[in-house]
């Protein structure tokens, strides 16, 4: 069983079949794109503030529509090297996408292309051609571990930017031809990690994952020590599922594994421990500390209607390999969300987990269907509860596309 090409959730993109030639497409899009960027640079230098909000609405909706372009482009090319090298072509082939390459020390203008800001003087934006050339390089590490995954796991998603967000908000580390020029991480911003749920009937599956990983080289030795204290920890019903990460070609991988019946449970909206203000949650044995725990002292979290605003402030205890001085990971309260009654009200706060299953996965591979049925099952318990009422509030909804979100909250509801 081998990945052919991520299928991406239908809410992500309004691509519809398009006469024209997509790399013809592309450029005109792209072209577009430049004319509005450079009138929006011309507004910041010249500080027109009423000016600057407007034309900076122009240049999203411009980046919107060539992260559009780039998806069709990868739906309908063969292989991600094929969609490479159309781009490639795009840009070496066509003058008017060659101008960035006057600025910058860089003879590619592609490379050039990533590297010119969006925005003057919005740093959190990114532009297009970082967020397409870091999708491609995203997927094709995607690619490698699917297609380990299909021989344990009984299926895999990836969730975050890189599935809700392809081609438009995933953020690139840099080039290995940037660091040559002198451009570092921290000048160039943070960058997209990948993150993977993926699933067995069976915990049993998950060493056969890591061992595989391991033996392929992306994944580090240690995970497998980790792993049989995670056995332990399962049997004694001390950690419900168990979080690992790697890292390949410089860009960070987080795995969440979770057994069938606990996912079950999460997509029916069972309890499945004492919820905390709330919010229940799921005992996750994890490598490390949450950065938004370090950063917030919590998971700062919001309902889907926008009636509250909590900060769940996870149980957090260190676990020891068996005789041994050296930590093995945490035992982290993982917030799950669930449906809760607020001034009378019924809504539901989304957490950690359900985020990864309800809010556009990119669903990689499903041997039986069990996951496609569980997503389709948590998004009705979603619509039951919402009855018709609009999202007020999805995390990471600040990145997203306009269009993206407004196609994601249409489906909670």
């Amino acid at each position: 069983m081998a990945i052919e090409k991520v299928t991406f959730d239908q809410s992500v993109s309004n691509t519809g079949q398009r006469k024209e030639d997509p790399v013809a497409f592309f450029v005109t899009a792209y072209q577009l794109y430049l004319r509005s960027r450079n009138g929006l640079h011309a507004a910041e230098m010249s500080r027109r503030g009423v000016a600057t909000s407007s034309l900076l609405e122009k240049v999203l909706s411009d980046k919107e529509e060539l992260g559009n372009v780039a998806l069709q482009m990868y739906q309908e090319s063969p292989t991600l090297k094929g969609l490479d090298n159309n781009l490639r072509t795009a840009f070496n082939t066509e003058p008017s996408l060659q101008e960035d390459t006057l600025k910058f020390a860089i003879d590619d203008p592609y490379l050039a292309a990533c590297l010119h800001p969006l925005s003057l003087n919005r740093n959190d934006l990114n532009s297009p051609a970082e967020s397409i050339r870091a999708t491609v390089d995203n997927l094709k590490i995607v690619e490698q571990f699917v297609e380990i995954g299909v021989r344990s796991m009984d299926s895999m998603l990836i969730s975050g930017a890189n599935a809700w967000g392809p081609f438009y908000a995933v953020r690139g580390r840099v080039p290995a031809e940037l660091t040559d020029a002198g451009i570092n991480q921290i000048q160039y911003r943070e960058f997209s990690d990948i993150d993977f749920l993926a699933v067995s009937g069976s915990i049993a599956g998950f060493q056969h994952f890591i061992e595989d990983c391991v033996r392929e080289g992306l994944i580090s030795a240690k995970e497998l020590n980790r792993y049989k204290v995670f056995e332990r920890l399962y049997r004694e019903k001390k950690a419900d599922i168990f979080s690992m990460r790697a890292h390949v070609r410089g860009v960070e991988e987080s795995f969440h594994l979770v057994p069938f019946d606990t996912l079950h449970k999460i997509c029916g909206l069972e309890k499945v421990h004492t919820p905390k203000n709330w919010i229940d949650y799921v005992l996750d044995f994890r490598p490390n500390i949450p950065a938004n725990v370090i950063k917030n002292g919590g998971y700062p979290t919001q309902d889907l209607k926008g009636l509250k605003k909590v900060l769940f402030r996870p149980l957090m205890v260190k676990v020891y390999y068996p005789d041994d001085a050296e930590i093995a990971g945490y035992i982290s309260e993982t917030t799950i969300g669930g449906q809760v009654s607020i001034l009378r009200e019924d809504t539901y706060f989304v957490g950690v987990i359900p985020f990864f299953l309800s809010i556009a996965p990119a669903i990689l591979f499903d041997r039986d269907g069990g996951l496609t049925d569980e997503v389709s099952r948590l998004k009705e318990s979603i619509r039951r509860i919402m009855v018709g009422q609009p999202v007020r509030f999805i995390p990471r909804q600040d990145r997203m596309a306009k269009g993206t979100l407004h196609r994601i909250k249409q489906t909670l509801i």
